[in-house]
């Protein structure tokens, strides 16, 4: 996925490049002025673009950092201390759909 980004900003700034010589070569300053204009909303969508997708690649890093450092720790910490889970209903082991506490009629 980031070697393909870098692939296409590679593309974009070689479009930017063939951009200015569109640019430069304009007939009349009229058409030069609007192709300037073309090219400065190209390059400031490109850069927009670049900005979101350093951020995305930085927010990928750190959630993968914070996932290998969550396995870690659970590995070090090992399944055998781990709590068993107690009964919180108090129905004193009874596997039954309703509490013991709760009077049947």
């Amino acid at each position: 996925m980031i070697d393909k980004a870098v692939t296409l900003t590679s593309c974009a700034q070689k479009d930017v490049n063939e951009f200015k010589e569109y640019v430069c070569n304009a007939p009349t300053p009229q058409d030069a002025m609007n192709r300037q204009q073309m090219l400065n909303k190209f390059t400031n969508n490109v850069s927009t673009l670049a900005k979101q997708l350093e951020d995305v690649v930085r927010r990928y890093a750190t959630l993968k950092k914070e996932t290998a450092a969550a396995a870690a720790a659970e590995q070090q910490q090992g399944y055998s201390n781990k709590k068993k889970k107690t009964n919180k209903r108090g129905n004193n082991g009874d596997d039954t759909l309703y509490d013991s506490n709760v009077n049947r009629q």
